[in-house]
């Protein structure tokens, strides 16, 4: 498959659930994908809060981009470069 605009690669990825990456990003492994939900639970009760009471959290609807170097960024933002360059490719 050749390259894609930001446009057609951006609804690759939320339309069709594809994760896509520029074909000149340092570092191996990186990609931006669509995500639905991101949650999170401490796992602490908190005593003294209430019975039953943890610390939780959930994000709906988001990009997020897999770092070369340390995991997930969530909210990652496009730059005016990764917008208007027509280099982008669905990761397999």
């Amino acid at each position: 498959m050749g390259t894609l605009t930001f446009g057609a690669a951006i609804d690759a990825c939320r339309y069709k659930g594809k994760k896509i990456q520029r074909v000149n990003w340092n570092g191996v492994g990186q990609f931006v994908r669509y995500e639905n939900v991101l949650g999170f639970d401490d796992g602490d009760n908190h005593e003294g809060k209430g019975p039953n009471i943890t610390s939780s959290c959930f994000v709906f609807h988001f990009v997020s981009r897999k770092t070369g170097e340390t995991g997930i960024q969530v909210g990652w933002l496009a730059s005016q470069a990764d917008m208007a360059a027509n280099d982008w490719v669905i990761v397999e």
